[in-house]
């Protein structure tokens, strides 16, 4: 095992490298400024990048990062903090993660741009590391990860990462990636980046920010909380599942025999930090209904451009593709229930925000992805107090980010406890 003294020295050795250089901070400073910068996109929807720059060797145990660097480890790093230093804007904020990541925010940058001051510093990356006449240097770099933020940007990713490939006399195709948008790229017949989109669903959103989302997460009462919290929903689901088993079983054989297709209506929904995942309900509406008129109905919604009398006239529409039955269901809340399935698989929970669909939180404002800060709900505050969401869409949304802020079990139970009177209260 490795002493103390060692650690210390080592951790004194990475931190004496950034000090003196303009534009480095500490871990602290650092996160406490990108908390400020991220809720002043929030308020005004400028666009912000994070570039992470993973070195070679990084050991898998986080433990061991504190230690581990050897000497020629330290140099290359070194050599490429003063890099970063001398070919970076003085607004771009740098911190020095561990000694096997390097971090730069780049305020009031889209992805698009990031992606450029990416590949345009890259050659003269390599030349400069070439200089110390020592082409192992180059190697220190493993990958290069741009995350953005808000939401969105105009694109259905939030992520790309690039791994350096080597050549030389010889020169490589761009790669032609799904969208337009990363046709930006550039060749070097010294270093080249090939980018790759970060993994999703059929082209949906998948909010993977390690870093934009940390600062949510640091308060340690939210940790214990939110484990709390996890244990009750996988109890309260099996317990739920158990006892609604005859329901379950009524409910399928009257959606069977009342109307064709099957039981349960599967949707995409966005959930925990925009994670695409598949909500159950039972089906309520004819097989045949297409969701292009809901499509068209929450756009104008979100886009404030329906008055009351277009609300009421695409309600009509909609209205026209429910079953009976389902109407029966859905006045009662009994389409619902399936989604204790998804709470024990974890993709969702009690009490939250209710899940939208994918396409509807394409035409999210930038603001409203703070309600996916938190796994959705089957029953949630907005859901309680605005129970037609189309009467106030941003009261709605603005309750939801109230909870996301104040969370705590004691809510949880007064929301459960309020839905479960209120429901109670429709049949009597």
């Amino acid at each position: 095992m490795i002493s103390n003294s060692k650690n210390t020295d080592v951790n004194s050795a990475v931190a004496s490298l950034i000090q003196g250089q303009d534009g480095w901070l500490t871990n602290k400073d650092f996160y406490g400024i990108l908390k400020r910068e991220r809720a002043r996109s929030d308020r005004t929807g400028s666009p912000i990048s994070y570039v992470q720059i993973e070195l070679s060797d990084n050991p898998e145990d986080e433990s061991k990062r504190s230690y581990h660097p050897n000497p020629e480890h330290l140099q290359a790093l070194d050599i490429l903090i003063n890099f970063i230093s001398e070919n970076s804007r003085i607004s771009d904020l740098k911190f020095l993660r561990n000694p096997y990541e390097i971090g730069i925010l780049l305020l009031d940058t889209p992805m698009i741009d990031a992606k450029y001051f990416i590949e345009k510093i890259t050659p003269s990356l390599y030349q400069y590391m070439n200089s110390f006449q020592n082409n192992g240097y180059i190697d220190v770099i493993h990958s290069i990860k741009i995350s953005s933020y808000p939401l969105n940007q105009g694109l259905e990713f939030d992520r790309i990462e690039a791994r350096p490939i080597y050549i030389r006399g010889s020169s490589i195709r761009d790669s032609v990636l799904e969208r337009s948008e990363n046709n930006m790229l550039s060749d070097s017949t010294n270093i080249h980046l090939e980018w790759n989109l970060s993994s999703t669903l059929e082209g949906s959103i998948a909010l993977k920010k390690p870093v934009f989302w940390n600062v949510f997460l640091t308060d340690h009462r939210k940790f214990f909380y939110y484990i709390i919290k996890r244990v009750v929903d996988i109890l309260g689901a099996i317990v739920g599942l158990i006892l609604i088993s005859p329901i379950w079983l009524f409910i399928a054989a009257v959606i069977k025999l009342t109307s064709q297709g099957p039981v349960l209506f599967k949707q995409k929904r966005m959930g925990y930090h925009g994670r695409p995942f598949y909500m159950y309900k039972f089906r309520t509406m004819y097989a045949s209904t297409h969701s292009k008129l809901h499509k068209e109905y929450v756009k104008g919604l979100i886009d404030e451009q329906l008055d009351e009398e277009d609300i009421k006239v695409y309600k009509q529409k909609i209205t026209k593709g429910i079953t009976p039955f389902g109407q029966f269901l859905r006045r009662n809340s009994l389409d619902e229930l399936p989604q204790l399935i998804n709470i024990l698989k974890g993709e969702m929970s009690i009490v939250g925000p209710r899940p939208h669909p994918y396409y509807e939180v394409e035409h999210y404002k930038s603001w409203y992805s703070n309600r996916l800060k938190v796994k959705p709900g089957l029953t949630g505050i907005s859901k309680l107090l605005i129970r037609d969401s189309s009467k106030n869409y941003v009261g709605s949304m603005r309750l939801d980010i109230w909870y996301v802020n104040n969370c705590s079990m004691f809510l949880d139970i007064k929301i459960l406890f309020q839905t479960i009177y209120h429901i109670c209260l429709k049949r009597h």
